[in-house]
């Protein structure tokens, strides 16, 4: 039952991601890269409704592409922690154990330390999925974030549709 109080009461979600939220935005507006990428995973309403031209959705990119293009004002303080990396930290759904629910979340939420170089490797993914994929910088974003780490989980097969997309430009 202690666990039980522990859980967040419905609404409260919207308010404590809305506030992450804030805060992600923030450090993105200092400089911090992993706040910039954190805005774009985490904050991208428009992503979740399907809505790619959304004003905010662009403006969330154009803000990570630009603290990609400059150096990081905080890189001495990484590793930092992420709940969320599409690159470093695996999706797999937690076994639900029913008599402790709460550990398993909590297992599930516990974060990743990633170094600059992942975060970076974690915002060519994020632009490459999340960016205009008629433009041939979804496939630039790809080879950016190959060249940082041979090791993203690759959740949505990037690495397929960059293959698929070789040998069509191969037969042509």
């Amino acid at each position: 039952m202690e666990e039980a109080r522990k859980i967040l009461q419905p609404g409260q979600y919207v308010a404590k991601h809305a506030q992450a939220c804030a805060l992600y935005q923030l450090a993105a507006d200092q400089g911090l890269l992993a706040g910039a990428v954190a805005v774009l995973r985490d904050c991208d309403q428009g992503f979740v409704r399907f809505q790619f031209d959304d004003p905010q959705s662009l403006r969330m990119r154009e803000q990570l592409q630009a603290a990609l293009d400059k150096p990081d004002p905080f890189e001495q303080e990484y590793p930092l922690p992420a709940l969320n990396s599409l690159c470093f930290k695996s999706f797999k759904p937690p076994a639900l154990d029913t008599q402790r629910p709460l550990g398993t979340f909590t297992e599930s939420m516990r974060p990743v330390q990633l170094e600059l170089d992942q975060f970076r490797a974690d915002a060519h993914y994020l632009l490459a999925i999340k960016g205009d994929s008629k433009t041939p910088m979804l496939r630039e974003h790809y080879k950016k974030m190959l060249a940082l780490t041979g090791d993203c989980l690759d959740p949505f097969g990037l690495a397929h549709i960059d293959e698929v997309e070789r040998k069509k430009a191969a037969q042509h």
